[in-house]
């Protein structure tokens, strides 16, 4: 499984989320201790304009 996280956060709103809610039913679990996994950041950011 691959995520992508965003190197700079951004802002929904709450009719956003209740939009997103209606058509995937949230299903996470709670947040897990790190332990020994590593978090790896992808290479392709350098290639990104900087903003």
């Amino acid at each position: 499984m691959r995520w992508q996280v965003l190197q700079v956060p951004t802002s929904v709103s709450e009719a956003q989320v209740k939009a997103f809610n209606a058509i995937i039913k949230p299903n996470a679990r709670p947040v897990q201790p790190q332990k020994a996994r590593d978090v790896l950041k992808d290479a392709i950011y350098k290639l990104l304009p900087s903003t």
